[in-house]
């Protein structure tokens, strides 16, 4: 199959076009004409993204403390309790 760049012409229709390129022109809104509310749970919903987004993404406090524990040979993982919260994350990704 070669293919050559230009258009067959049974899609002659689909070519691109100068007015299909770009839209220059601001889309007009009449002030007042569209409202919207959000419900209170979506509010708080919101509310709680925002302070999530404050936070910082990693615990650089407890990153140094496990790397710390890791090099001094001290870590370990308590297997059952790691376990018990698969299951539990399991069980509750079912319903």
């Amino acid at each position: 199959m070669k293919i050559s760049g230009t258009v067959p012409p049974a899609f002659g229709d689909l070519a691109p076009t100068s007015a299909s390129k770009s839209v220059t022109q601001p889309l007009q809104v009449k002030a007042g004409a569209d409202r919207v509310e959000f419900s209170p749970k979506a509010r708080e919903m919101r509310s709680a993204v925002d302070e999530v987004k404050k936070m910082p993404a990693v615990d650089l406090k407890k990153v140094a403390q496990i790397k710390a524990m890791l090099e001094n040979g001290t870590y370990r993982t308590e297997n059952r309790k790691i376990a018990a919260r698969m299951v539990e994350e399991a069980l509750l990704s079912d319903q």
